[in-house]
């Protein structure tokens, strides 16, 4: 997966790059935030203004997603499973389910944890658009 952003300020070799949203990602409406843009800081070499192309393995976007999506429906799932099993009340049912998920949501920051100083799970930057280069592209 790669991504086309803008470098906007630069310290030592790491780049903060600003990220345009896609048009289908602003009509999704998920996001609480409703950001038009995003920023990530990256290792590399560039100047404030040019533009890069950042990418990450398919695979692991792949990863990341079934991980961030499905740990916590298995958690809510796994709760729910188990308050009925315990009590079979409503309550119960429901105690288990919120106790499932926040034992999924905590696992799945602990994993976050974990994987977030891996090279293979950041953004890599994968080519440098000069200035001059990126106001042609946009033409």
């Amino acid at each position: 997966m790669e991504q086309t952003g803008e470098v906007v300020s630069v310290s030592g070799n790491k780049l903060t790059v600003t990220f345009c949203r896609d048009t289908d990602c602003e009509k999704c409406g998920a996001c609480l935030m409703n950001k038009k843009k995003t920023q990530i800081v990256i290792e590399g070499q560039a100047e404030p203004g040019d533009h890069v192309l950042v990418g990450m393995p398919a695979a692991n976007v792949m990863k990341a997603s079934v991980i961030a999506y499905m740990l916590p429906l298995a958690g809510l799932i796994g709760g729910l499973g188990a308050g009925l099993l315990l009590g079979g009340t409503d309550l119960a049912c429901g105690l288990g389910g919120l106790i499932g998920l926040a034992i999924a949501v905590y696992v799945l920051r602990w994993a976050d944890k974990q994987i977030a100083g891996r090279e293979t799970w950041q953004p890599q930057l994968m080519r440098v658009i000069s200035a001059k280069e990126g106001e042609t592209l946009h033409e």
